[in-house]
């Protein structure tokens, strides 16, 4: 595996940037290399890149994939790694997470829910804390877990506006920094569109469930909320 060139960028960022710019440049294998890298040492250079790691570099990645099979099965291959490692009983939130994202940019999130459920059985006190990094696929798969575990909803609901916003300013100054410092032909606006309409799905998702559970104020509220929240998020500059 390449080790990261020298710059006086943080080893982090040019890895990221280098993974995008060398898969529009056609070199898919050192794209590879770079995604490779950056998923196992960003964290121990550059901490704020966590939601970026999980989000944008792993949808970068399975992008790669659809063009250079060897990616998806490296993908697939960290997944498995740490799958078996949880279900060993080594368990570690972020591995956990790792897990979580993953299935979810590769659309099986099935497995994800065959994994907590062996957790669960054999450590009940490790689900009851990890079950906050699937929260969007028990909401659409297992209401009724979602509510086991989740049962104040509108306290959950301003839990996800926080991380949303807070998430969202993290991300678009990562897009805005790699695009001008790498070249990277992206739409910064595109990818915070999709990135707020996964958030409403999730927040209509949860006003389903709280009139389902006979909580139709809360539903309302919930709804307003959130579009009043996107409304502000989508009228900042991005810088």
């Amino acid at each position: 595996m390449a080790d990261e060139p020298a710059t006086d960028a943080n080893p982090a960022d040019q890895a990221y940037g280098d993974a995008r710019r060398l898969a529009q440049e056609g070199d898919y294998a050192a794209a590879l290399e770079r995604h490779e890298w950056f998923h196992a040492h960003a964290m121990a250079h550059k901490p704020s890149l966590y939601g970026v790691r999980l989000s944008f570099a792993l949808s970068a990645w399975v992008e790669l994939g659809q063009k250079y099979p060897p990616a998806l099965k490296s993908l697939k291959r960290i997944r498995d790694r740490d799958s078996d490692r949880l279900r060993a009983g080594l368990i570690s939130d972020g591995v956990f997470h790792d897990v979580v994202s993953i299935n979810r940019v590769l659309k099986e999130d099935a497995q994800t829910m065959t994994l907590f459920r062996k957790i669960e059985d054999a450590s009940p006190e490790a689900a009851q804390r990890l079950f906050r990094f699937m929260i969007t696929e028990a909401l659409d798969a297992a209401p009724d877990l979602f509510l086991r575990y989740t049962p104040d909803l509108m306290g959950h609901y301003q839990w996800m506006s926080q991380q949303h916003r807070d998430m969202r300013l993290r991300i678009a100054s990562c897009i805005v920094r790699a695009s001008t410092a790498f070249r990277i032909s992206s739409s910064s606006t595109d990818q915070l569109v999709k990135f707020d309409s996964g958030f409403l799905e999730s927040v209509q998702q949860l006003a389903q469930l709280a009139r389902n559970a006979d909580q139709p104020e809360q539903a309302t509220r919930m709804l307003t909320a959130a579009e009043t929240l996107i409304q502000e998020l989508q009228s900042a500059k991005v810088s």
